[in-house]
């Protein structure tokens, strides 16, 4: 029996179903996409009890604010000012991933019919964390489609007095309900970002071309950020596919507003994070991709998922 609180968006004719736990953090913590003859499958890899929530070690289905990834020594300057985040990786000396995770938002808007569903996520941040004392409404919209799959639009408007740093991700862990040594990936043109033995960066990158097209994972183990190459095109696609089912993923990311994503291979090997992200690792301190949002000015970001078949 499920312990836990949880919210579920459908679509009117049931294609999707999406789960979330606003108390826990988890923005996606399963999505399902069901077939024409009924047969369903998980794309999105979550967890079902309240122990695994409240033990999660990675981080699963959480929106990211207001830093992405790794940031050294968990403090950076702003202003001539110095700011410290706690060590949630300690053993590298690291903060990991913000705070939005931490707070529950509110429910503002819910909607179905027939192919669309869709709920809106409101946090209302006061400023009230000291490493971060910059009030801010954050937005996340999620918008299922019977074609389409999800859609997540993430908006960050700055209710501060002057200009704040920010970067903004998600972290989703995607699965075809196989090991990933049966799957393949494929990438879209990127750069690897090259780092040291705390996974910060060195300042070096180095094109990465294993996945450009799409190949078996096997027993490789990731924890890399890429960074998308320019190719001229407004939209990047991650690919994830099964040639035992003929099934797979897209993910996609708008590369203006994500120019980077994470991909990490946790221990169990059952699923793979891919993580559109706006800013690079420890961008608070090198100003990779980093967002300096003026006062009552609004970041927009969008990325999603869906369904496709790949053909056996």
């Amino acid at each position: 029996m499920q312990d836990y609180e949880s919210m579920v968006v459908v679509t009117g004719d049931g294609r999707y179903r999406l789960e979330l736990v606003p108390a826990f953090g988890r923005v996606t913590n399963s999505l399902i996409h069901t077939a024409a003859d009924g047969s369903q499958t998980a794309l999105i890899a979550g967890l079902h009890s309240r122990a695994d929530l409240e033990l999660d070690r990675y981080f699963r289905g959480v929106a990211l604010y207001p830093f992405v990834n790794r940031l050294k020594d968990g403090c950076y300057v702003h202003n001539g000012k110095r700011f410290q985040f706690a060590l949630n990786e300690p053993a590298l000396g690291n903060s990991l991933h913000g705070f939005l995770y931490k707070q529950r938002p509110r429910v503002e808007q819910e909607r179905s019919s027939q192919q669309e569903a869709e709920v809106t996520l409101v946090w209302r941040y006061a400023g009230d964390v000291p490493a971060y004392p910059f009030a801010a409404e954050v937005r996340l919209h999620c918008h299922l489609h019977s074609e389409h799959g999800l859609t997540l639009s993430f908006t960050v408007k700055n209710l501060h007095h002057q200009p704040v740093p920010l970067a903004i991700g998600w972290h989703p862990f995607f699965t075809l309900g196989q090991k990933l040594d049966e799957l393949w990936l494929q990438l879209p043109p990127v750069n690897r970002i090259e780092v040291n033995e705390r996974l910060l960066p060195t300042g070096a990158s180095r094109r990465f071309d294993r996945f450009d097209q799409a190949t078996a994972i096997g027993d490789l183990g990731l924890d890399d950020c890429m960074e998308l190459l320019d190719t001229g095109q407004e939209r990047a696609s991650t690919l994830l596919c099964s040639p035992k089912t003929g099934q797979g993923i897209e993910i996609w990311q708008m590369t203006a507003e994500y120019p980077y994503l994470q991909v990490f291979t946790p221990p169990d090997r059952l699923s793979i994070a891919i993580e559109p992200v706006s800013g690079g690792i420890n961008c608070f301190n090198t100003g990779r991709h980093l967002r300096l949002l003026g006062s009552d000015e609004v970041f927009a970001a969008r990325c999603g998922v869906r369904m496709m078949p790949t053909g056996r």
